[in-house]
Order: structure tokens, then C-alpha cells, then sequence
């Protein structure tokens, strides 16, 4: 199976691809070759890939995939495996979007900048999770 992430900034094809695990609205979804068809919207949360019989991870800010018999294409913002995750300013970013919320109050600053903390939150998460200790 090929695994396909496209981003506006880089296109990324795997080949030879064993399995590939996504975070969707419904919870975690595994694909294997075969799969049927379908084109899911994808959470804030990690990418597992396993190749070789080894597993991979990559952070994804959310998007889309189309997923085929063969193929998985996710097309997203960015991706990032653990070690390029900046901490420091993914840290400022959550920081920066609490004094939103207490800007504009506690219902109206949630709805405004839910999308964006849960994201953040999500990303240090998985940076804390993936990272070589």
C-alpha cells in the first residue's frame, strides 16, 4: 500500500506501506491494503505507519483522507515527526490562546479558540509521547 501526505509545503510518498492508523472523528481508524473506500476527516492527533514491521509516527494539525484499495492520501497543513516539534513554542502557542479565552470571556474565548487548543494540547501530548527520551 502507498501512503501519500500532501501538505502545501511538501508531498510526502511511502511505499510498501503495511499499515497505517488515523485519528478520525469517530476515534482511531487502521487501514491495510484493501481497505474499502472512503474519505474520512481527520482530528488533531498522530499518524502511525508501520513499515518493515516497524512503526512510525508523524503529528497532524488535522485534514483529510481518501483512502482506496492501495493508496491512503492525506492532504493536512503540515506534519511533523516527534523530534521536530518545537516544545518550547508549541508551549507559547497554548499559552497565547488561554489569554484569548480570557480575553473574550469563558464561552465566547472556548468557542474561539477551541479548535486551535485542542490542537496545541494534542501536539505536546504526542510530542511527549513519541520523543526519544
Amino acid at each position: 500500500m502507498k501512503l501519500i501526505i500532501a501538505t502545501p509545503y511538501k508531498k510526502i510518498e511511502l511505499e510498501d506501506i503495511e499499515y497505517v492508523r488515523l485519528l478520525t472523528l469517530d476515534g482511531y481508524m487502521g487501514i491495510m491494503k484493501n481497505h474499502i473506500p472512503a474519505i474520512v476527516y481527520l482530528e488533531p492527533g498522530d499518524i502511525k505507519y508501520k513499515k518493515n514491521g516497524k512503526s512510525f509516527f508523524l503529528w497532524c494539525p488535522g485534514g483529510f483522507a481518501e483512502i482506496t484499495g492501495t493508496d491512503v492520501l492525506i492532504t493536512t497543513e503540515s506534519t511533523e515527526s516527534p523530534g521536530e516539534i518545537n516544545i518550547k513554542e508549541t508551549k507559547k502557542e497554548v499559552d497565547n490562546i488561554y489569554k484569548k479565552v480570557k480575553t473574550y470571556g469563558s464561552l465566547a474565548g472556548f468557542v474561539l479558540a477551541g479548535i486551535d487548543l485542542k490542537r496545541s494540547v494534542n501536539k505536546l501530548k504526542f510530542a511527549d509521547r513519541f520523543r526519544k527520551k
